[in-house]
């Protein structure tokens, strides 16, 4: 960024998440990114299911996920599948929420130290978690 500014510019940490240059590195660059392609949407619900499930048990089954979604309603839709039918704590954060409920959720997850959240492009945009794993 420096090569951009004025010589006396300040830069400021709006999430005190203490990246720099001593500083732990930011969740997208960390993380290991990936994404499914699903021949078939008969096959789309299952598919989900099965692939967060493998994300919960890899490793020592202590991880900490995100999960993003196109929409808002599919976000909670697949939240109410773990939440209420497969009984596995998942939050939910998208746009439908109100702001109050989406900082809750997004300092609840931060805090946490292992934990599932689905989440809409609503978390996409310069939100970082700490210690995500998948």
């Amino acid at each position: 960024m420096a090569e951009t500014m004025k010589d006396d510019y300040i830069e400021v940490d709006c999430i005190n998440d203490g990246n720099g240059a001593d500083g732990p590195m930011a969740t997208n660059i960390r993380v290991k990114q990936s994404h499914a392609i699903i021949p078939s949407m008969d096959l789309y619900v299952s598919s989900v299911v099965r692939i967060v499930l493998e994300a919960i048990q890899d490793g020592d089954g202590n991880n900490k996920i995100v999960v993003f979604f196109p929409t808002a309603r599919m976000v909670s839709f697949f939240a109410d599948i773990f939440n209420e039918i497969m009984e596995i704590p998942a939050l939910e954060l998208h746009s439908k929420k109100t702001q109050g409920y989406r900082n809750r959720v997004s300092g609840q997850f931060r805090e946490a130290s292992s934990g599932l959240l689905f989440t809409s492009d609503v978390s996409a945009r310069g939100v970082d978690y700490p210690k995500v794993s998948v």
